[in-house]
């Protein structure tokens, strides 16, 4: 979740930031701040905001003394010394909560009440009135050179309210749940600028019975990361040593609610579970990225396997080969296909077409993929990242094509997008409780095809095959146009593996290349988060190599 940037000084009447503590004019309108939210990683903190290693915040060190002291450790050899990140060998830190507990049934029911208050507060004021309500704890350990970087516990609530008053719709939201009718207020006045409502929300939604909630993930301690990241660091560690090897290991526990003044209410929990190694290195001259991971709401403990792919790569990285460049067979290794996909979402995307800036507009109907190429997106996938039983909004899902061999059939709509476009929403609308909802992709999903990954690359005379691109965001993706550098990629001759790719970039068209130069798309797909996806061989594309 972002976090607002901070504001200036603010003038009678904008609209500005509140803080709790803030100050309040009349006649002004206020945004929320989402004070409390957890920084993400490379996000920059307040100035004077310092981090002890556990993750605990010491605005104050002399405070921090009179308070108790140095944090407790289990000593071994060596020592932890104030203020450094990373422990000396055989430290283990103990965070705040080692083994953080699910949010019980109590703290539901509160959080129940608080949006029951706070709808009730907007039904008065309001036409109609929506109220989402948040309440979640996440717990990452995070490894940096093979040694224990952070362990962290972070508790999340917090509640948005959007409304639609005077035909207008307001949004706020909050952290500060003693804030309710300032939360309704600021709402209600927001609605004066906000948009024409173009819908109303939903009266009752069958929820699906999609499986999202994994015990095993709720119930995985501290100690069980800390050991997880430990045995796979050493599994990686004997099979590269050239490495310096990073794992971070975050599970996500939380329960959403969702209610509106048409007699809409559901509930529902949901774990997230994330597992990601990756190693760095210089090889043969050149600076070497490998990395490897795991998404989903099921607890996946993989180390052994993802460290054996990538301990494959590097010993295929050692050897070099020379390309040429021009135009050659190349094939988008399920890693790199997130490239394609990222662009599809793009251009089904309902918010696109209501700017008039997708490739896709007045194309319904049209064959724009190769016919091989099926492509939905599936809202109730098992244990995937993207599932919950109803959209953000409320509104019932279902697996929705979007290409059938081929041939575009739908884009993605939201209420809002849905009405200012005179359709029917696809049940799109995602978020989180801090902003309104926009058209988003749950889990896309695309048909395998009938040829194994090793045949394709044994069936290249010639050719390249990438696993990691470096710059494609860079690109003016919503067109469809690419060009990245190859991060990691291998040239295949005769057949097999001769070396890595170096100093080479690769350029295309997403549609372009998925409508007329698929050559093979592999039997085996992966799940490389949103993103359930084959490998694909393109026929002819574009390199350029020094």
């Amino acid at each position: 979740m972002q976090l607002p940037a901070d504001g200036g000084r603010d003038r009678p009447g904008d609209l500005r930031g509140l803080g709790p503590g803030g100050d309040d004019r009349a006649g002004d309108v206020h945004l929320l701040r989402h004070e409390g939210l957890p920084h993400r990683p490379g996000e920059d903190r307040p100035d004077g905001a310092r981090r002890h290693p556990l993750g605990q915040r010491l605005p104050d060190a002399e405070e921090h003394r009179r308070g108790g002291g140095r944090p407790g450790a289990l000593r071994g050899p060596g020592g932890l010394r104030q203020g450094r990140p990373d422990a000396a060998a055989g430290v283990r830190r103990r965070t705040p909560h080692p083994h953080p507990k699910r949010h019980h049934r109590g703290e539901v029911r509160k959080m129940r009440k608080v949006l029951e208050k706070a709808l009730a507060l907007a039904k008065k004021r309001a036409d109609q009135a929506e109220a989402i309500a948040y309440n979640g704890e996440v717990t990452p350990v995070e490894f940096k050179s093979g040694k224990l970087h952070a362990v962290e516990h972070k508790e999340v609530r917090g509640l948005g309210l959007r409304v639609i008053r005077k035909g207008r719709i307001g949004f706020s939201s909050t952290t500060d749940l003693a804030r309710l009718g300032e939360l309704v207020d600021h709402a209600c006045q927001s609605a004066a600028f906000g948009q024409p409502a173009r819908f109303q929300f939903p009266a009752k939604c069958r929820p699906a019975a999609t499986k999202i909630f994994d015990r095993a993930v709720a119930g995985f301690s501290v100690d069980q990361a800390m050991a997880e990241g430990r045995q796979a660091l050493e599994r990686l560690r004997a099979a590269a040593p050239e490495l310096k090897c990073d794992a971070t290991i975050e599970k996500r526990t939380y329960s959403v609610e969702l209610a509106n003044s048409r007699g809409l209410w559901s509930s529902y929990d949901k774990t997230h579970f994330s597992y990601q190694l990756s190693g760095v290195g210089v090889v043969d001259g050149h600076l070497l990225f490998v990395g490897d991971g795991r998404r989903g709401c099921g607890l996946k403990l993989e180390a052994e396997a993802m460290a054996g792919k990538m301990a494959r790569l590097l010993k295929q990285a050692k050897r070099s080969a020379r390309t040429s460049g021009g135009r050659v067979p190349v094939i988008f290794s399920h890693e790199a296909m997130y490239l394609f996909w990222m662009a599809l979402g793009m251009g089904v995307n309902g918010k696109m077409l209501q700017k008039r800036s997708s490739p896709l507009q007045g194309r319904l109907g049209e064959r724009v993929l190769d016919p091989r190429l099926s492509v939905s997106d599936d809202p109730q996938l098992r244990l995937a990242p993207g599932s919950a039983p109803h959209d953000a909004e409320g509104v019932c899902t279902a697996r929705l094509p979007l290409f059938r061999n081929g041939v575009f059939r739908s884009f993605i709509f939201d209420l809002q997008t849905a009405g200012i476009m005179g359709t029917a929403t696809t049940g799109h609308g995602q978020r989180d409780f801090s902003v309104q909802p926009s058209p988003g992709i749950s889990n896309l999903v695309i048909a395998p095809g009938r040829r194994p990954l090793a045949e394709m690359v044994g069936s290249l005379d010639r050719g390249i095959i990438i696993h990691d691109l470096l710059g494609a965001g860079q690109s003016n993706l919503l067109a469809g146009d690419f060009s990245a550098n190859i991060g990691l990629g291998f040239v295949i001759e005769k057949g097999r593996i001769a070396g890595r790719v170096k100093d080479a970039m690769v350029a295309g068209n997403v549609y372009q290349m998925l409508k007329g130069n698929v050559g093979e798309i592999s039997k085996e797909t992966e799940s490389r988060g949103h993103y359930h996806t084959p490998a694909i061989l393109f026929n002819d594309v574009s390199v350029a190599a020094k």
